[in-house]
């Protein structure tokens, strides 16, 4: 069963990427990719941005005793 749906998912893939046309998958992959910079950006950051906002920001305020 699995390997059916993996085989149909393969060719939805397939005619997808046909039907969008070389733009679309240059599009689709572009953002794929940026997707990915992006990430391996913010594991790479010493102070990580999401470290620097919300209940993180709290939680420092409450530690330091502001």
């Amino acid at each position: 069963m699995l390997a059916l749906l993996g085989r149909v998912g393969i060719l939805l893939l397939i005619y997808f990427l046909f039907f969008l046309g070389p733009f679309g998958v240059y599009s689709v992959g572009m953002v794929v990719f940026l997707f990915f910079a992006r990430i391996s950006l913010t594991l790479l950051e010493e102070n990580p941005g999401w470290d620097q906002r919300g209940w993180s920001r709290y939680r420092n305020k409450r530690r330091r005793g502001l």
